[in-house]
């Protein structure tokens, strides 16, 4: 009976080596395709529910500043409790589960800063550094587009790349955004406006 040598064992070893390396990095790129895939499908889902809800109350959902505004204290004002009125008492979304950023940082560095805590950030009216108001009061950003409000994710990166600028939070120019042509985890954060 004839037996494999040693360097025939190393030469399979080394080939599986080799697959090993080239399919590590496919399979780690397509769970980060797959997230970003379903950060766009769930701000989908949330944009539908914004809208559906605008179209009935004819205002869309308060956000921080509007409701701290309005007298409602830090802890009143994270994601959840400001996309509350889209499932009760009229069910737009079945749960807030859609609104949670699967790119968040496992461990807060920061539980003040919307977000942080794991959940899209949501602002109202949101006015670009870069935009400009029309005559009848709405915020219109540079390509001309209105803008009642935004949704933003950290990103593959798990990094807001509007703070990492000098930048507030809801500032979302295009230099902040997740371009999947400079790797599956460059920088830029996930967001989708009105």
């Amino acid at each position: 009976m004839k037996a494999f040598t040693l360097i025939e064992l190393l030469i399979v070893v080394a080939i599986i080596a080799i697959l090993a390396a080239i399919a590590v990095p496919n399979f780690l790129e397509a769970q980060t395709r797959a997230k970003v895939t379903r950060t766009e499908a769930d701000m989908r889902s949330v944009a539908v529910a914004l809208e559906a809800y605008a179209v009935d109350h004819n205002v869309y959902v308060l956000d921080k500043l509007e409701r701290q505004a309005a007298g409602a204290t830090a802890f009143e004002v994270g994601t959840l409790e400001i996309l509350q009125p889209l499932t009760t008492p009229i069910a737009y979304l079945s749960s807030l589960t859609a609104t949670a950023d699967i790119f968040r940082r496992q461990e807060p560095f920061n539980s003040l800063l919307p977000g942080s805590l794991g959940y899209f950030i949501y602002r109202n009216r949101w006015l670009p550094g870069d935009g400009a108001v029309s005559s009848d009061g709405n915020y219109i950003s540079v390509e001309g587009t209105l803008m009642n409000w935004i949704l933003i994710s950290f990103g593959p990166d798990k990094e807001s790349s509007a703070i990492n600028m000098g930048l507030p939070m809801d500032f979302f120019p295009i230099s902040a955004r997740y371009d999947p042509t400079n790797g599956t985890i460059s920088t830029g954060d996930v967001g989708r406006f009105q």
